[in-house]
Order: C-alpha cells, then sequence, then structure tokens
C-alpha cells in the first residue's frame, strides 16, 4: 500500500518544463564590432565605410549592454539549464549549479513553475563574498518553450530597479530567434530598443535584421534604424529618416561603401 502511494505521488509531479533557450536572451553583433569613428562624423554618401559605421554606432551601444548588463546573468543562464532539474514544490522545478566567471564563483538557482498556459521563471545568484539569492531576472515563458519575456534588475544595490525587457520567440526552420532589447531603466536611454531576427524575403541577398531605436548622447537625437545584413558574405544595408533622406546605403563585405543597385 506505501509502495503504491509513493508511486502515485512520484506521477504526480509530471515533467519539468520546457526551458527557454540560451539564444532566448542573444542578439548576434558579430557583424558590428570594430568600430573606428562615430558616424555622426560622416555626411557623404560613398565615403569610406560610412554607411556601415553608421549601422554599428548604436549596436555598439548594445554590445556594451551585453557586456556589463547582462554578462553574468546570461553566462550563468547558459550553463545552468544543462542540469538536471529536482521537483521542489507543487509544478514548481529548480535547476542549480555552481560557476566561476572571472576568477569569481557564483551560485546559481533557476526556478520554473508551470501555471495554468505558461511557465514563471526566477533566476537567483549568489556570488563567492557578495551578495546572496539576488534575484537577477525573471520572466515566463509559453509551456512549448518558444516565446516568453524576460525581466532585468540593475544589480543586488539596486534590486527592484529594471533595466531591461528581452521578448523573444524562436522561429521554425531558422537558426537565428527573434529577439527584442528594449531599456526600460528611466533615463535618456528609456524606450531605446533592437529588434533582431531572420529576415526572409523572396530573392534577398541578405538573411538577417535591425530595427532600432537610439538615443545618441552627443547630439540628443533618437534615430529610427533598420539594417538588413548577410551574416554569411556580411555585405548588408542601412536606412534611416535621420540619415541622408531615408534611402537605403549599402555596404560590401569589407565594409566598404557601395551602391544598392
Amino acid at each position: 500500500m506505501m509502495a503504491f502511494i509513493a508511486g502515485a505521488c512520484t506521477k504526480d509531479k509530471g515533467d519539468p518544463p520546457v526551458l527557454p533557450p540560451a539564444t532566448s536572451m542573444t542578439i548576434d553583433f558579430s557583424n558590428f564590432t570594430s568600430l573606428v569613428k562615430s558616424a555622426e562624423t560622416r555626411s557623404v554618401k560613398g565615403e569610406n565605410n560610412s554607411a556601415w559605421e553608421f549601422a554599428a554606432v548604436p549596436v555598439v551601444f548594445w554590445k556594451y549592454v551585453v557586456n556589463t548588463i547582462l554578462y553574468i546573468p546570461v553566462a550563468s543562464f547558459k550553463v545552468t539549464i544543462d542540469q538536471n532539474p529536482v521537483y521542489v514544490a507543487e509544478k514548481t522545478w529548480e535547476w542549480k549549479y555552481s560557476t566561476t566567471i572571472e576568477n569569481i564563483n557564483y551560485q546559481t538557482r533557476l526556478n520554473g513553475q508551470i501555471t495554468g498556459n505558461e511557465v514563471k521563471w526566477k533566476m537567483y545568484i549568489t556570488k563567492q563574498n557578495g551578495f546572496t539569492d539576488f534575484l537577477w531576472f525573471e520572466g515566463t515563458s509559453a509551456l512549448d518553450g518558444k516565446s516568453g519575456q524576460w525581466i532585468l534588475y540593475q544589480d543586488n544595490e539596486n534590486p527592484n530597479v529594471k533595466i531591461l525587457q528581452i521578448d523573444w520567440s524562436a522561429i521554425d526552420g531558422s537558426t537565428i530567434p527573434h529577439v527584442t532589447y528594449t531599456y526600460v531603466k528611466e533615463g535618456f536611454n528609456s524606450g531605446n530598443f533592437i529588434e533582431y531576427g531572420p529576415l526572409s524575403v523572396t530573392g534577398s541577398q541578405y538573411n538577417s535584421f535591425y530595427k532600432i531605436k537610439y538615443s545618441h548622447a552627443l547630439t540628443e537625437k533618437t534615430y529610427s534604424i533598420d539594417v538588413e545584413w548577410n551574416s554569411g558574405t556580411k555585405k548588408g544595408r542601412v536606412k534611416s529618416p535621420d540619415y541622408l533622406l531615408g534611402e537605403w546605403y549599402c555596404w560590401d563585405s569589407n565594409r566598404i561603401n557601395v551602391s544598392c543597385n
């Protein structure tokens, strides 16, 4: 009789929720690195790599966000989701791991609770000789693990300050996810965003895109920017109503300006 009851309790646990992929937090910035000059200093079409630079300036800002705000949470999340979960409460599972990042140990604890038609996630991180069980990010995802949202908090000294919202979805048949970062902390950059995803336009030579809203600190202007590029050839183009009459401007695989015809 006792064996039957124990078996029934085990069965009632069900399966752990489907984990969001590591790509739910990441955007590919690899085609927009090594920025040398500010695109604000350019004004003439065809001058060196001005088109690529205009696209790269806001991307470098978001790359900075990734290297600061997202670095520890993303690195911790990637290794934690590779672990086996433990059932801890009703419809709630926990993934735990200990990892070392830049010679500092971090203890991670990811809780996933199935609630109705979604999963609620909470990621707690403890830093060696630092903070304990800081809720660095939380979010929700669909039961199939193909879409969701993350909210990241600034740091352990400002645990209630939301700084970044990530909306994400997996695209069937594509290795490129659809991910949007939105800066939600009050201030100059509030509301700025970068949207990234696959570009599936028949006959197009490009396979990836960004849609960007970016506030430039020096000019105090806000730009709306469209960027399209090929992740293989590195060729791309950029368009903005605030950049040379809102037309497309293109670059080749060496980032040099070329005609879009």
